[in-house]
């Protein structure tokens, strides 16, 4: 669970920094599953070097098309026996599921994954601060303060 949440807490570090950080708290191995959901095209090859030998990588924040990024098919997925992954949709299931789990794992710090709520009438100052890179993910809440 920590390896999943590992790209989430460290998403405004550099990437050698990320990757560093990843590096030490696996003892060298890398992620066994890493999680790209933030739908910046840079971040999927980021995703695969952050990915251990033999380790999983699922590609879910691509949902629109925001563009193309080159990898090398041979050194970040065939050498190191990756299973990538992806998912274009969801639906009810998948949010009750979701909620379920993180109830269940109420003890992570889910503090980490909204950088900033903001009040529904802000909903464009939102979406343009996570265009921005300004935050990392943006909620929109009627209880934001």
């Amino acid at each position: 669970m920590a390896n999943m949440l590992m790209s989430l807490y460290f998403q405004y570090r550099e990437a050698s920094a990320r990757q560093a950080v990843v590096k030490e708290l696996t003892g060298g191995r890398m992620a066994d599953v890493v999680i790209e959901a933030t739908g910046r095209p840079e971040a999927v090859v980021e995703g695969l070097e952050l990915c251990r030998d033999g380790g999983t990588y699922v590609v879910v924040g691509q949902y629109t098309d925001n563009g193309s990024v080159d990898i090398n098919p041979h050194f970040q997925i065939n050498r190191k026996h990756i299973t990538v992954k992806g998912s274009w949709g969801s639906d009810f299931s998948h949010f009750y599921r979701g909620v379920q789990f993180m109830a269940k794992m109420s003890h992570l710090p889910w503090d980490l994954v909204v950088s900033r709520a903001y009040d529904l009438k802000d909903a464009q100052e939102a979406l343009e601060s996570v265009e921005k890179l300004e935050v990392f993910k943006a909620l929109i809440s009627p209880q934001a303060h």
